[in-house]
């Protein structure tokens, strides 16, 4: 247990650890905010609602990785504020280039062909806020970055707790007042929409694009273009594994089952996601120090999992004895089947979240190789289920369950194989 209070006080010791600290701050407190909506949200909006908001999270997460073609990764690799102010040009412009495809593509899907039919209805409910959405997050991510360059970690720290303030406030007006079913989505829209000015106009107070000039200066994409060409498909894969269960649940099963599956995830995984976030922050500025100092970290990692094990237990144990109950008095009679649909799936969670958090062990061993051939790994066995005879959407959450368990486990492996290769490689 000294180990982990240590590795918390930690986070307070350096100017790198400090500004860890307030990004870690920064992430708890803004996923909290939606957390202490989500009883308001459940009582103004029907489970279909948040079954169609899903399917648009579910499209829009996956393109907002390819916004930039992530160059906007490279604003904080700048040798100098030409050359960021550059980069961000380009990250602009490619966020734009692909919302405008993106916009053009929807209109031939929902309007020319019938590749997509199973979709298409919940697709022409959503489609004009997709390449909407793509360019607030492609702009705000750019301009995230570009302040992280600028080591301005507190504007970060508050641009967090402002997106899921300014979305979670929205979505309540609306619901509210205005008694719109739709309410999910417009808020959604509208906390974006200010969190891009928001950010924006701190950019803007230093930052000198100028058009001409910049937009002949290609040597910047060729020298990075590994981003692209190496860090884009992992990431894209990833990101789309999150979001296959939304697509398949949307197809086989109804509008409610899917608003019910979203409310579990919300529910289920969001606590465990806040202190995951924390220690996987912690943790890796934590092991690169470890590794710098060529120490042993087998023992060291392993006492801190067992306490990360401890509250699991203790989690598994609340979720298999109170979450109905809790659930049905926290949100209303009609959500009693997220919990119920909760208990199925915990088990997977509960090892999603395990190993996840303690993953960022594995990009300071310098094996984000590895991480990215189990992202590939994942993306297939999540993939595979989907071709799986299931008759109710309880069966497809077992299944899912267990695909969790399986990948995680082998992430397990994976981490365990690396430490021990660090370790012999130092002895």
């Amino acid at each position: 247990m000294n180990l982990i209070i240590n590795l918390f006080r930690t986070i307070t010791q350096r100017e790198f650890s400090k500004n860890v600290s307030i990004l870690v701050i920064g992430t708890i407190i803004a996923q909290l905010i939606p957390f202490a909506f989500t009883p308001f949200f459940a009582r103004l909006y029907k489970p279909e609602d948040f079954g169609l908001f899903a399917f648009l999270l579910a499209i829009t997460n996956p393109l907002s990785i390819i916004t930039s073609l992530r160059y906007d990764m490279t604003i904080v690799l700048a040798e100098d504020n030409d050359e960021r102010d550059n980069l961000l040009f380009f990250s602009y412009l490619f966020t734009l280039l692909t919302a405008v495809v993106t916009f053009f593509a929807l209109l031939i899907i929902i309007f020319k062909t019938t590749f997509f039919e199973a979709y298409i209805t919940n697709l022409r409910q959503v489609w004009f806020f997709i390449p909407f959405l793509m360019v607030c997050q492609g702009f705000f991510t750019s301009n995230n970055f570009w302040l992280q360059r600028q080591k301005e970690f507190k504007k970060i720290a508050i641009n967090k707790i402002l997106q899921t303030l300014s979305i979670s406030l929205a979505t309540f007006l609306i619901g509210y007042f205005l008694l719109v079913d739709s309410g999910l989505i417009l808020g959604y829209a509208i906390g974006w929409f200010v969190l891009l000015n928001v950010s924006s106009y701190w950019v803007f107070k230093e930052a000198k694009i100028r058009v001409k000039g910049q937009i002949t200066n290609f040597n910047l994409l060729k020298r990075y273009k590994e981003f692209p060409l190496y860090n884009l498909v992992p990431a894209l894969i990833n990101n789309i594994s999150l979001s296959i269960p939304i697509f398949v649940i949307s197809q086989k099963f109804s509008q409610s089952d899917l608003g019910y599956f979203n409310m579990t995830r919300l529910l289920f995984l969001t606590p465990l996601s806040i202190l995951g976030s924390a220690i996987s922050q912690v943790l890796y500025e934590k092991v690169f120090s470890w590794v710098k100092g060529k120490e042993q970290i087998l023992t060291k990692l392993t006492e801190i999992f067992i306490w990360l094990l401890a509250i699991a237990l203790l989690a598994i144990i609340a979720v298999y004895t109170v979450s109905s109950p809790f659930l049905k008095n926290f949100l209303g009679e009609k959500w009693g089947f997220s919990a119920h649909l909760g208990k199925i799936y915990f088990l997977g969670i509960v090892f999603q979240w395990l190993f996840l958090s303690v993953s960022t062990v594995l990009p300071a061993l310098n094996k984000i190789k590895w991480l990215s051939y189990w992202q590939i790994l994942y993306f297939i066995i999540i993939s595979a289920i989907t071709f799986l005879k299931m008759n109710s959407i309880e069966e497809y959450v077992f299944y899912l369950c267990v695909a969790e368990v399986i990948s995680n486990a082998i992430l397990a492996f994976i981490i365990f194989i690396a430490i021990k290769e660090y370790e012999k490689k130092i002895a």
